[in-house]
């Protein structure tokens, strides 16, 4: 193991260090926590030891900060993935989504007593948010 280990983040809670660990590992980056048992055993004591410190090799500092900063960003992909959905009508944006609504399920349960489906099948863009329904076939 390198002992040349870098500070890349400071986290209040041991929930967010593990969810940044996770993220940085499922890229390639060995990350280590440090100071969770502390925290762990009383939360109070985070702002006291400096909280919850998630370090990396030092040769894995800037792809570490970068992979965080996207995270801050709420863009969790690093390289986008093209759809075959088409672009939202309001936006343009190509940031797509499949959403299939089951409401109608719930409905049919309570007026007819038997779970008939019938899902409606809607597109969602994440850019603007604006729903639509595909009438294209």
């Amino acid at each position: 193991m390198n002992k040349n280990l870098t500070v890349v983040a400071i986290y209040s809670t041991i929930f967010e260090a593990d969810l940044a660990k996770a993220r940085l590992e499922g890229e390639g980056i060995r990350a280590f926590v440090a100071n969770s048992n502390i925290i762990g055993m009383n939360w109070l004591y985070s702002n006291a030891v400096g909280g919850v410190r998630l370090e990396v090799e030092s040769h894995n500092v800037t792809n570490a900060k970068e992979i965080l900063s996207l995270i801050k960003l709420h863009e969790f992909e690093i390289e986008s993935v093209e759809t075959d959905w088409g672009n939202c009508p309001e936006c343009g944006s190509n940031r797509i989504e499949f959403v299939q609504d089951n409401r109608g399920t719930a409905l049919t349960w309570l007026l007819f007593g038997l779970p008939l489906l019938f899902p409606s099948e809607k597109y969602k863009c994440n850019n603007c948010f604006h729903t639509w329904k595909d009438n294209s076939y």
